[in-house]
């Protein structure tokens, strides 16, 4: 199952992404970002639970503007992300 959050970096989107990683391997969780140091620092975080089981990486969205919003959704249909 494939979950994006874009607003992940910390508070209720961190924690739900990391409770969806713990939960099960079939979960693949995308963080979207503006902020690489945040979202590098959050992916980092995730990362190194101890109770992993599904797969983070990052791509990068600014969802005020839609020119980004379908430049990630061209990047995600093809699969480009960064892990």
């Amino acid at each position: 199952m494939l979950h994006m959050s874009t607003g992940a970096n910390q508070g209720l989107g961190f924690e739900t992404a990391k409770n969806l990683l713990i939960f099960s391997a079939s979960y693949r969780v995308i963080i979207g970002w503006q902020d690489p140091k945040k979202s590098s620092a959050a992916v980092t975080a995730l990362k190194s639970l101890p109770a992993l089981r599904g797969t983070i990486s990052a791509l990068r969205i600014d969802v005020t503007n839609d020119e980004s919003v379908d430049a990630s959704s061209r990047m995600r249909k093809h699969r480009v992300w960064s892990s």
